[in-house]
């Protein structure tokens, strides 16, 4: 009894710890365009080739995802198979079905919606390069409390 008291202690103490993560910040970006009209005609190219960017990081996550689907289908299929031979081996009868083996849930990290950090900051560089002004300002947004002072 006292095994299985010490685990549980210790399985909270580490969920515990894993909850502060320490102070998290997010920067915000503020934009000055530039002053003239080829600068900010300039910021279209830049737009454009932001946009582009962003397709093309929800294209490829899309491409991931029936991927990862088409595996984990092939995964759960071999599962079943064997989990068919092992009752009828047995002789015992089959209770489960192909849909208690498949778990797409696994593949939902690639939705199309993550964002490609690389868009945003080659954006910001190109935005620059045309003469814009690109202002950060990080702040901090959680677990504030455990800045060191």
């Amino acid at each position: 009894m006292k095994l299985p008291l010490k685990f549980c202690l210790v399985l909270a103490g580490l969920l515990g710890l894993s909850a502060c993560g320490g102070p998290r910040y997010q920067t915000v970006y503020d934009y000055t365009p530039p002053p003239n009209e080829q600068g900010r005609m300039c910021l279209n190219q830049c737009l454009d080739s932001k946009t582009y960017c962003e397709r093309s990081g929800q294209q490829v996550q899309l491409e991931q995802k029936k991927v990862c689907l088409t595996e984990e289908s092939a995964r759960a299929d071999a599962e079943f198979h064997h989990y068919m031979r092992e009752m009828k081996q047995a002789g015992e009868k089959i209770e489960k079905d192909y849909y208690d083996f498949y778990r797409d849930y696994s593949c939902n990290r690639y939705d199309g919606r993550r964002r490609d950090p690389s868009c945003e900051v080659n954006y910001r560089a190109c935005y620059q390069n045309c003469g814009g002004e690109v202002r950060a300002q990080t702040f901090c947004v959680a677990n504030c409390d455990e800045i060191p002072q």
